[in-house]
């Protein structure tokens, strides 16, 4: 990895369950993002749909090959010659089960790196909401990191920042860049987790872990993105 220097950004969406509005809202920030000269493109998890109604879900997402979302941002990375990493999208893998899959993409279009989400959000809130991710989505079993020219990120979604294992396991494969995507309201604990893991990589392994990148939605200030350098 030759040059260290690079510009990202943090596309912030909230996405809906209208998969062709939402890939029109995040193709006009990643343009936006790539126009202020950016190298670098995040956008949140579940970029393209955001549902959680399993008939509702499974009648608007399809195969990894034949998703619209994914061939069209794979489209747009190519044009603008970015590095996009796609925070997640649902993707059909099963009858009954999808992966929420994070996709980074290089500036030729294709797909450089793929990770499933891990750890599925299965919690009861003390607002008394219940949320089973599980019930729809199949989890992932391995850790993932991808060679950007600039250095290598380890990649992870949302509720993922409550296992700091997987960060240190990211970080002992290598990763000098971590990046979380996350929804509103899936990461009780937000940026400050996500921030206390990479300051305690940041402490063990100075020579590797250089940032963080976290990419939210927008519905509250609260869920604000970051981009970071633990050692201040």
């Amino acid at each position: 990895m030759s040059e260290r220097i690079f510009t990202a950004a943090c596309v912030q969406l909230q996405a809906s369950q209208n998969v062709a509005a939402n890939s029109d809202a995040a193709e006009a920030l990643i343009r936006e993002a790539a126009g202020t000269g950016a190298d670098y493109v995040q956008t949140p998890e579940q970029t393209a749909l955001m549902e959680l109604r399993t008939e509702a879900l499974f009648a608007n997402i399809v195969a990894e090959e034949d998703d619209p979302a994914l061939a069209r941002l794979r489209a747009l990375a190519r044009e603008l010659r970015i590095w996009l990493h796609i925070g997640s999208l649902a993707i059909k893998v099963a009858a009954d089960k999808a992966a929420n899959r994070a996709y980074v993409l290089s500036p030729e279009g294709e797909v450089a790196a793929a990770y499933d989400k891990i750890h599925m959000f299965d919690v009861d809130l003390p607002s008394g909401e219940v949320y089973r991710e599980s019930k729809n989505y199949r989890a992932g079993a391995t850790a993932v990191t991808a060679d950007l020219p600039w250095a290598r990120l380890g990649l992870s979604i949302c509720y993922d920042l409550r296992f700091a294992y997987l960060y240190r396991a990211l970080a002992h494969a290598g990763a000098e860049v971590l990046a979380a995507a996350e929804v509103e309201r899936a990461v009780v604990v937000g940026y400050s987790m996500g921030g206390a893991v990479a300051q305690l990589l940041w402490q063990r392994h100075p020579e590797r872990v250089a940032g963080l990148v976290l990419c939210s939605t927008a519905r509250h200030f609260s869920r604000a993105s970051a981009i970071d350098r633990p050692a201040g």
